[in-house]
């Protein structure tokens, strides 16, 4: 066999120790290098985020899967939001396989913060003390921005006629933003 490379996404069914698609690949051709692909790395991201904002995003998980998961509250859920008028009547289900889904999730958590606050209240739990701190808060706006802005990357990165100069640029761009909002967050802190 005369594979050289192979890059995946790291889904089990490609990766897997046994039957993974790079272990047989592997097997064939033992030279062969894999490698993660460039647009699934920022799943890798938030392994290194920090403490606080990864403890964010795991509570805004668990909040939107605890009324997602159960029909009843779903409903109830939908009924507050549209007693209030809120933009959106749903929250969306979290799935570790989309990345994609952590941003709009992020989004739409913010957007619905004070019918997800009340809600949650309601039901006694103790998230709803979450969206009363102004510190979280601000985690949160800040991580639906990022991710967002990470999903429109990803989105425009995608298709027939991406090509890597063009995908690299992008990325270079990215950075260069990314250390120009960081200096200035770093300059009000």
């Amino acid at each position: 066999m005369f594979c050289v490379g192979v890059r995946s996404d790291d889904a089990a069914a490609m990766t897997g120790q046994h039957s993974g698609v790079i272990t047989q690949i592997k097997a064939r051709a033992p030279k062969c290098m894999s490698t993660h692909c460039f647009l699934h790395q920022k799943i890798l991201a938030t392994k290194k985020m920090s403490t606080g904002l990864n403890s964010v995003l795991s509570e805004v998980v668990k909040m939107m899967n605890h009324v997602k998961e159960n029909a009843l509250n779903s409903r109830l859920f939908a009924a507050l939001c549209d007693y209030t008028g809120a933009d959106h009547k749903q929250l969306l289900l979290h799935a570790d396989v989309g990345w994609l889904s952590r941003g709009k999730i992020l989004s739409r958590v913010f957007e619905l913060q004070n019918e997800l606050a009340e809600f949650l209240q309601d039901k006694k739990q103790n998230w709803s003390q979450f969206f009363r701190d102004v510190c979280w808060t601000a985690k949160l706006a800040y991580l639906a921005d990022i991710f967002a802005i990470f999903n429109d990357l990803n989105t425009s990165m995608q298709g027939r006629m991406a090509l890597c100069l063009t995908m690299a640029d992008k990325i270079d761009g990215q950075k260069r933003k990314l250390e120009v909002w960081k200096s200035r967050v770093s300059r009000l802190l």
